[in-house]
């Protein structure tokens, strides 16, 4: 989320505010765990990262760092929606 590169990091710390990284550890492990789901081509993997990407983008907007890592489980819950006839049920 953050440039590591950037000298002025500090800064950076101070615009996202003090609970970004627990929240970005918790949106991420449940992003994770939608991963694992669709990776056992599990419904519910899906059903998963539709749910986990939705606040995952919106916390992006919010701390004003929207990027690409925010869209991908969102994006991977869309494009796999289609595959709900085959996937396994729980």
């Amino acid at each position: 989320m953050m440039s590591i590169s950037n000298a002025n990091i500090e800064g950076h710390f101070d615009q996202v505010g003090p609970t970004f990284i627990r929240n970005m550890v918790i949106l991420m492990s449940i992003c994770f765990v939608g991963y694992i789901g669709l990776w056992n081509q599990r419904r519910w993997g899906v059903l998963l990262l539709l749910l986990s990407g939705i606040p995952f983008c919106a916390y992006g907007f919010y701390v004003d760092r929207p990027i690409l890592l925010n869209f991908l489980p969102l994006i991977a819950g869309i494009t796999c929606f289609p595959l709900w006839p085959v996937l396994r049920k729980p």
